[in-house]
């Protein structure tokens, strides 16, 4: 449980420490996005953008792309409308630039707001910075937010967009292009007619899929009135281009001028005819994530059934515990003759410093080890002999009587001394105790309490793997972020549980069933009558696995109360 607790605080704290560190350093999203544009009667476009930038920055860069240098020279034939130069623009005016202070969800009506104007820089606060580009302008505008949101304001025309054919006008404009690097939560478009008609307009906007475009219209006794196009897009993806394409009477272009655009050819039924290309490779594009989609759900169900079956499984197969074959609530012999150490790591799976000090009483206990009392808190160990050591009681010898101590005597102040003393950064009591609790290990895992996980571990390895397999398919296919969040967890969780479990084998199960029952037995020491107690030679045995079990003033106690009893004539002080 402990280790549990450990490695889900370890999860936790891992995104705080992370967000501890990049606090103060830049970092914000693009939280709306909306445009006003309106086509003026000698087809020019005048557009209004604001753009919500939230979080933490000093400021935001916005490129204004008029033309594209890429495209081919307009020759009048079909292949042309799906993007020539004829729809380049000719110049870009910059009108306005600031800001705007706005408390509702944004909307249309924020350009009514009164904008607070940057003026180009002097000081890097409430200006911009302009900067001309090939195709257009590069603005950066500064205005230091944090943990807040701007709504910045740019105003600007770009000249001659319109392009007259012999039958229609048309407006084909990309508003925001793939070099736009920030995805955008909520993106707004509309544009504006010169004037209103009731003669039929058409209206297309390219993007993402997840587009809606419509009519500004009216509907009023049977006449629809069309005032213009608009388009709305949630969760607008970086470096996603997005245009529209209108086409409306040309009469509505009433100024002529120079330089006016006209392609001499009629336009409408080629513009069409491309339309309904675009149209049904969209619809396709559409039906296929739409399967893709629903194939994708029923993955990520079919994955979180079978990690639920495989918790199930590797619990059945790996986890729950053997039955043991002894049922009884108290055990009263000793179950194997295996290093006091062992039963340590069979109860916790881990040795630790009591195990090194029962090891010293059990020595005491062998008789390999004397001591008496030399001081008011002190104690004289001495070296009787090393019969029947094994390897890690060796190093405790030597540990205490060769290193702490001399001519085979040691006293308690010795050996914390010993403990205490630092050479630089090395403790060589230190060393040597790793150097016995290794050993002590190595003999514990010999005694093949536990089972080995090699085949849960490979199962972990295909989890992770599967995971990541299904994480990267819902991202890709934009499937609900809760689905995400919902395959991490499960998968983390699943990967905390099968490193934190341990299964006893079948000998570690009995044997841990009777050591639990012997430490009970020790417990109740006091609570049996004397023909149901051992006799007291074994006693001193008791008291040394009572320590291993951490209970040793407990039935050390206990047994000198018993002591007395058993024996009214004589003195247990010394017991």
């Amino acid at each position: 449980m402990k280790k549990i607790i450990l490695i889900i605080m370890t999860l936790i704290m891992l995104p705080i420490s992370l967000l501890a560190v990049s606090s103060d350093k830049v970092n914000y999203e693009i939280s709306d996005y909306i445009v006003d544009s309106s086509i003026d009667i000698s087809g020019n476009l005048v557009i209004k953008e604001i753009i919500g930038v939230k979080g933490i920055f000093n400021g935001y860069i916005r490129d204004l792309v008029y033309k594209n240098d890429n495209v081919d020279k307009f020759t009048g034939e079909d292949y042309d409308f799906y993007g020539s130069d004829i729809y380049n623009g000719s110049n870009i005016e910059l009108y306005k630039v600031g800001k705007i202070t706005y408390d509702k969800d944004l909307d249309f009506d924020a350009f009514k707001e009164e904008v607070v104007e940057f003026s180009e820089c002097s000081n890097s606060v409430n200006c911009y910075e302009k900067t001309v580009t090939d195709n257009g302008l590069s603005l950066k505008m500064y205005n230091e937010t944090i943990d807040d949101i701007t709504y910045f304001y740019i105003e600007y025309l770009v000249g001659n967009v319109i392009v007259l054919h012999n039958d229609v006008a048309e407006l084909y404009y990309n508003f925001i292009g793939d070099s736009f690097d920030d995805p955008i939560n909520k993106y707004q478009l509309r544009v504006v007619l010169p004037s209103s008609t009731t003669e039929q307009i058409r209206v297309w906007a390219h993007g993402p899929l997840t587009g809606e475009i419509s009519f500004i219209a009216t509907d009023e006794d049977d006449v629809t009135t069309y005032y213009g196009g608009y388009l709305h897009v949630d969760n607008l993806n970086s470096n996603t281009a997005v245009d529209m394409r209108m086409v409306f009477p040309k009469e509505l272009i009433m100024v002529e001028h120079p330089y006016q655009k006209r392609s001499n050819v009629d336009g409408l039924d080629k513009i069409l005819a491309v339309e309904q290309e675009r149209a049904d490779d969209a619809n396709r594009q559409r039906e296929s994530a739409r399967r893709n989609l629903i194939i994708g759900y029923i993955t990520s169900g079919v994955f979180y059934v079978g990690l639920v079956a495989l918790f199930i499984f590797v619990y059945l197969k790996y986890d729950k515990e053997y039955k043991s074959d002894f049922e009884g609530e108290y055990y009263r012999d000793f179950i194997d003759d295996y290093d006091v150490t062992s039963v340590e790591y069979l109860m916790n799976k881990k040795i630790t410093d009591r195990g090194f000090s029962t090891s010293i009483l059990n020595m005491i206990y062998k008789k390999n080890i004397g001591f008496e009392q030399t001081g008011k808190k002190d104690y004289t160990f001495t070296k009787l002999n090393e019969d029947n050591l094994n390897e890690s009681e060796k190093v405790i010898m030597n540990m205490l009587f060769n290193k702490a101590g001399k001519d085979n005597k040691v006293t308690l102040k010795d050996i914390k001394k010993y403990a205490n003393k630092i050479s630089g950064t090395n403790s060589e009591f230190l060393n040597e105790f790793n150097k016995w609790k290794r050993i002590t290990t190595t003999s514990a895992e010999n005694e093949n309490f536990y089972e080995k996980k090699n085949k849960v571990a490979f199962i972990g390895l295909m989890v992770v793997l599967a995971t990541i397999l299904i994480v990267t398919m819902q991202v890709r296919l934009a499937i609900n972020s809760i689905f995400v969040f919902i395959s991490i967890i499960l998968s983390l969780s699943f990967i905390i549980y099968i490193c934190a479990f341990q299964k006893r084998t079948k000998k570690g199960c009995n044997d841990y069933s009777k050591w639990k029952a012997f430490r009970k037995f020790l417990k109740d020491f006091g609570r049996f009558d004397e023909k149901e107690l051992p006799e007291i030679t074994l006693w001193e045995k008791y008291l040394v696995y009572a320590s291993i079990f951490g209970i040793a003033d407990r039935v050390g106690k206990t047994m000198k109360v018993k002591f007395s009893e058993i024996n009214p004539n004589v003195d247990s002080g010394d017991f």
